[in-house]
């Protein structure tokens, strides 16, 4: 025999709410997902603006953080494998190289050695190193799940306690 609280029955509840909402109010549905969407692009945000740090010069790379900062955006709500969902995102063109990190490549043509010239076949430069990706996107949908899940919570009592209509 187990102790404790079996809340299998009740989660299946919450997600058959969750279904009803979403195919009988399709527009309060949308609208909850709209803000939370939202709410996640502007964690995103802050969170980007914290561990991308512009120097006190104003150098190119400070115009592209900053391009990069700018481009964060949240998507539209839509169906995905049955489920209402929305996605915050950046459309700046340098955008996976931020999160995910890039090859460091050193110029052949720049400075008395550094490249050692271009070597027919083997790229247009010298690997001198890896930069490491901040991940922001992900870091800032991990620490959001909890938000997202007791706003949930609040949006199925709110359906309850409006009996769905």
């Amino acid at each position: 025999m187990r102790e404790g609280f079996d809340t299998r029955e009740l989660t299946k509840f919450e997600h058959e709410l969750l279904g009803i909402a979403k195919r009988d109010m399709p527009r309060k549905s949308k609208k909850f997902m709209r803000k939370e969407g939202s709410k996640l692009r502007k964690e995103t945000l802050s969170y980007a603006k914290t561990v991308i740090k512009p120097s006190n010069k104003n150098t190119k790379k400070d115009e592209k953080h900053k391009k990069y900062l700018n481009s964060i955006k949240r998507g539209k709500p839509y169906d995905f494998a049955g489920s209402l969902c929305i996605r915050a995102y950046s459309n700046a063109p340098h955008a996976h190289l931020l999160e995910y990190g890039h090859r460091q490549l050193v110029n052949p043509g720049k400075g008395k050695g550094n490249g050692h010239g271009v070597k027919p076949g083997r790229g247009i430069g010298r690997e001198v190193g890896f930069v490491a990706g901040y991940h922001i996107f992900d870091s800032t949908a991990v620490a959001f799940k909890d938000d997202y899940y007791s706003d949930t919570q609040e949006f199925i009592d709110d359906l309850f306690d409006k009996g769905l209509s």
